[in-house]
């Protein structure tokens, strides 16, 4: 023990001190590369764990290893859902979806999705995440899914939450995205629509054959031919519900004319809610009425 009140003690542990000082190299010092440690406490604490891996996981991928990135994203995934850590599952669904998104974009999708889930069950500032609806967008976009229309409306309604200071600080991408997004504004309730030269011309590229397209579709070859010529100046919903039930039109909702978009939403409501009726069927009386309180509240 050294006695504070001998001052040859002191002197011998300020000397003392400095000798460690000078033997204290770093490792860059000695040439050697910096360490980095994970120990058994951070796996003990979760939450510090999920940001440990994300952190790896994006080093891969500035490396190009993305096979190497994708079980470091799945595990921080996992983790973050058993705390639950909100932030965590944000960013690991996120990132998986948007480096995803060329190798597998229908596996991107199903992963943008469930982020976009997350970030309106844990987040009431959606218009401060962004970057979220901004991947879902995007692979929305790559995969022509009709539910963009959907994400549509819902930027439609973030911006006019935002702030012009927000709305300044904007990256390129989102401004394009938000200006997309005032063209995509859907009206179900019409059902009668201008045959007008776009869609005309996108008719005649999907009907090969008159004759073929009558006989599938139930709409007599005169009727389809004052279509395609402009004779006939209007066209019901109906009738542009039968094209593209059965000439299996593919629709992309950022390129496709707007009356088929709007059938073809349509369409997939009708599927939807069929599918949901049958759901419905297989489930008990007294589960039924659970789960129609629970939907209502």
């Amino acid at each position: 023990y050294l006695n504070p009140g001998n001052t040859s003690c002191k002197a011998c542990a300020t000397n003392g001190r400095e000798d460690i000082k000078n033997h204290a190299l770093s490792p860059e010092d000695l040439g050697l590369p910096k360490p980095r440690f994970y120990s058994r406490y951070y796996q003990l604490d979760k939450a510090t764990w999920v940001f440990i891996l994300l952190g790896r996981a994006r080093e891969e991928v500035k490396k190009n290893l993305l096979p190497e990135a994708l079980p470091l994203y799945l595990e921080a995934l996992e983790m973050a859902l058993s705390i639950p850590h909100p932030t965590g599952i944000l960013n690991s669904l996120n990132d998986l979806a948007w480096y995803l998104k060329e190798e597998d974009p229908v596996y991107a999708l199903s992963l943008a999705k469930k982020a976009s889930y997350y970030l309106g069950y844990y987040r009431e500032d959606v218009e401060n995440h962004l970057e979220v609806i901004h991947t879902l967008w995007e692979i929305q976009r790559i995969t022509q899914d009709l539910q963009l229309c959907d994400t549509a409306i819902i930027l439609n309604f973030l911006d006019k939450k935002l702030s012009r200071s927000q709305k300044r600080n904007f990256k390129e991408c989102y401004l394009k995205m938000f200006q997309t997004c005032k063209t995509l504004n859907l009206n179900l309730e019409t059902s009668f629509y201008e045959n007008s030269n776009d869609l005309r011309t996108y008719l005649k590229k999907h009907i090969l054959s008159l004759s073929n397209a009558s006989r599938v579709s139930g709409i007599s070859r005169s009727k389809l031919t004052n279509i395609l010529k402009g004779k006939v100046k209007h066209i019901r919903g109906n009738t542009l519900q039968r094209l593209i039930k059965h000439l299996n039109l593919k629709i992309d909702p950022l390129t496709t004319p707007w009356p088929l978009i709007q059938e073809a939403k349509k369409l997939k409501i009708e599927a939807k809610l069929k599918d949901n009726l049958s759901s419905l069927k297989s489930l008990s009386p007294s589960v039924r009425i659970v789960l129609f309180i629970s939907k209502t509240l």
